[in-house]
């Protein structure tokens, strides 16, 4: 199931699905509801806002990296529940 990023119609991309038996299915245009990793970048970006604010721009890069890895592991994960845990271990 891919959305409708260039790249999963992309000639590469069509030939490498066909060469392996791949059946595509791609989500209707403008359904991000439907695509599950789109949740997890909606909360992402929620929190990450939320943080900025609350630090007015005073984070340095160190304690930035923290703090999105604290996110990920102690808001995202309780809260998208439907999301294989393999996502949010290849974000961090």
């Amino acid at each position: 199931v891919l959305d409708n990023h260039p790249s999963h119609h992309s000639k590469y991309f069509v030939e490498f699905a066909e060469n392996r038996d791949v059946d595509t299915l791609y989500l209707p245009p403008n359904c991000s509801y439907l695509n599950p990793i789109e949740t997890v970048w909606a909360h992402l970006k929620f929190e990450w806002a939320r943080l900025l604010y609350e630090k007015q721009g005073d984070i340095e890069m160190e304690d930035a990296e923290a703090e999105l890895i604290s996110i990920i592991e102690e808001k995202l994960k309780p809260k998208v529940k439907n999301i294989p845990h393999i996502i949010f271990d290849a974000m961090l």
